[in-house]
């Protein structure tokens, strides 16, 4: 029996170091994924790392891109606000202007306009009087040749027959007083 206990622990002697090494295995296999997973782990760190610090660098860049482009479009923004503003108070000024010449050359107008005004009356005065007058004088000489014409007719006046007269006397025109007069104009 000895034997066979000298073959049973032999066996397991044997099957414990089968079953140790068989756990070694397992072990160093376990760590050997354990180390293979940490290097990848690492890798893939290693990675995030150098991406997320070349996304930090483009976000610097882009933002101090961004600052002197807000720095760039203010200093455009306060530039051309004073460049409109000089504008608009040059404009001002020019409409100020051409609004009290506006007003002057009103003001000239109405003057110029109230003189001409009334030198139309005055115009239309004197043409009415010439009328006036023209229509009189011939009212005149109407009235006068139908006097004169009645003097003839019933011979009065200096058309009257004098009684002293001889008889082969003609009596002409040359010798008439108070005959028709052309009046000149």
């Amino acid at each position: 029996m000895k034997a066979k206990t000298s073959m049973e622990s032999k066996y397991l002697k044997k099957d414990a170091e089968v079953r140790v090494s068989c756990a070694q295995k397992k072990c160093d296999q376990d760590d050997k994924e354990l180390e293979d997973e940490v290097q990848r782990l690492s890798r893939e760190i290693s990675q995030e790392t150098n991406a997320n610090e070349e996304v930090e660098a483009f976000l610097r860049q882009h933002q101090q891109d961004l600052t002197s482009q807000v720095e760039y479009w203010m200093a455009k923004h306060e530039k051309d606000v004073q460049l409109k503003q000089e504008a608009l108070d040059s404009l001002k000024d020019k409409r100020d202007k051409d609004l009290a010449r506006l007003k002057d050359m009103t003001d000239k107008y109405k003057e110029y306009e109230s003189v001409v005004l009334d030198e139309r009356i005055q115009k239309e005065k004197a043409k009415r009087r010439a009328e006036q007058e023209t229509f009189q004088n011939k009212a005149a000489v109407k009235v006068q040749a139908w006097w004169r014409g009645l003097l003839v007719r019933h011979q009065l006046g200096p058309y009257s027959k004098k009684k002293g007269k001889k008889s082969g006397k003609k009596s002409g025109k040359k010798g008439k007083k108070g005959g028709k007069k052309k009046k000149k104009k």
